[in-house]
């Protein structure tokens, strides 16, 4: 670890080469502009202020207002790692900016493990240049390094479980496998899409097992960590809130988004707020949440199976969109115009309501330099995204490169689904940019 942690600092402060400058120098300057401006916080972040405030001031955990009605779904609702980081930073400095800080220091931290995998996989260090257009074409990194979000935090979770794998392949020590799965551990107490990857991680392990025909216990105990949090978490909110669940977010976006937006495709505007306001009034006049869930369930379920067509067509989009969108929303937050068009009417709803045409009758309503740039952010996740197909179909790339790579990737594009977008790519961002120079790179060698 201290040899890691020292070829980083060495990389970062003493080489000072040319490509970690021009790095350098673009987080500064998105973390100058920030400071300027102060616009730190997206829809969420209040909920994990608030979290650590109620931790910190009144032991409880809850990311609502204590001195208005409670709602009992905010007991669960947002994971406890980045609250708990957000009291011990601001025990340090009491002031958000710490944080930002520490987020950039991350995000830094990210980009020298990238270059790590990419050499551990024999990627030409003289083509590490390569790297800088999709990072200047991927403002999602540096918009959400200074956001009060969970976005880099899980990135960097994401990441040392690939460079762990990738040195477990290697190296066949089982040092490396505890690592990953403490690192999947923290990435389930991140954010809740992850705890289901327990069970995909699972099937990569015993993967890379079967490949190699080497199996230790000492190695393969470490496997059930993630179950056990899992576990433990689930149960504790089962405890507080009569129900064995993760997270309550799950149910949130069944109802808002999934439910929501399949209504709005099909049926349009009207019956699809009517649709999903019947069904949060009904939930919200019944006294025990696990009666709420399961209604709330029951429901969504039963107007999704009367509109499986629309709900398919959604969630392919939004596996599309997770890849190619260039984060309109992200942009338009970070410079300010988001407060200014007002909440309800973006490209989302255009999007669910007309599909692509509806994004050009958006953009239309945009400024045309804003426009411009994100037409060329699109262009460069669409190389990305053709460089990973081009990487996931190579006959001569080795199959466990492809799972260790690839796995993390389409896990959260499916799994998102629906919600597909830039900032829910963030965490795999590395992983494309990885997986799309090393598809590039075997492009050029086949020329």
């Amino acid at each position: 670890m201290q040899k890691r942690i020292h070829s980083f600092y060495q990389s970062l402060i003493l080489s000072f080469s040319p490509l970690w400058t021009i790095v350098l120098l673009i987080h500064a300057g998105y973390f100058g502009y920030q400071i300027a401006h102060q616009r730190l916080e997206v829809a969420d972040s209040s909920e994990f202020l608030i979290l650590a405030d109620n931790i910190q001031q009144h032991g409880t955990y809850y990311c609502g207002d204590l001195n208005q009605p409670i709602r009992t779904d905010y007991y669960s609702k947002r994971s406890p790692l980045y609250p708990f980081l957000i009291i011990a930073l601001k025990s340090l400095w009491d002031s958000d900016f710490v944080v930002i800080l520490f987020q950039n220091l991350i995000s830094l931290f990210n980009i020298w493990l990238l270059l790590q995998i990419l050499s551990l996989k024999g990627f030409p260090s003289e083509k590490r240049w390569w790297l800088l257009p999709f990072l200047l074409f991927y403002p999602a990194q540096l918009i959400y390094a200074n956001l009060l979000m969970t976005e880099l935090l899980l990135q960097g979770f994401i990441l040392g479980m690939v460079w762990s794998l990738v040195k477990f392949d290697s190296e066949k020590k089982g040092k490396y496998l505890w690592i990953y799965h403490g690192l999947l551990c923290l990435a389930i107490l991140t954010k809740p899409v992850m705890y289901v990857y327990a069970v995909p991680s699972l099937a990569t392990i015993g993967f890379l097992f079967w490949k190699s025909h080497r199996f230790r216990w000492g190695h393969g105990l470490s496997v059930i960590l993630p179950f056990l949090v899992v576990l433990g978490v689930g149960k504790w909110n089962q405890q507080r809130m009569g129900t064995f669940h993760y997270s309550s977010i799950q149910i949130i976006n069944l109802l808002q988004y999934n439910t929501y937006y399949s209504l709005l495709s099909d049926e349009g505007t009207a019956y699809a707020d009517s649709v999903v306001d019947g069904i949060a009034y009904q939930a919200d006049e019944m006294a025990d949440y696990a009666a709420r869930e399961s209604f709330i369930q029951t429901q969504c379920l039963h107007h999704l199976s009367a509109h499986k067509w629309a709900y398919f067509k959604l969630h392919l989009k939004g596996i599309g969109n997770f890849f190619i969108d260039p984060g309109r929303f992200d942009l338009y937050t970070f410079l300010g115009r988001e407060k200014r068009e007002g909440k309800g009417r973006g490209l989302l709803y255009y999007y669910s309501k007309e599909g692509y045409t509806g994004i050009f009758s958006y953009l239309k309503l945009q400024p045309l330099g804003l426009v411009f740039l994100l037409v060329l952010i699109a262009i460069f996740n669409l190389i990305k995204f053709l460089g990973m197909l081009y990487f996931g179909l190579h006959r001569r790339i080795s199959l466990i490169d492809k799972v260790i790579l690839l796995a993390p990737i389409l896990y959260l594009a499916v799994l998102t689904g629906p919600l597909g977008a830039s900032r829910f790519a963030l965490p795999v961002f590395p992983l494309l940019v990885i997986v799309a120079l090393l598809g590039m790179e075997k492009w050029r060698e086949n020329k």
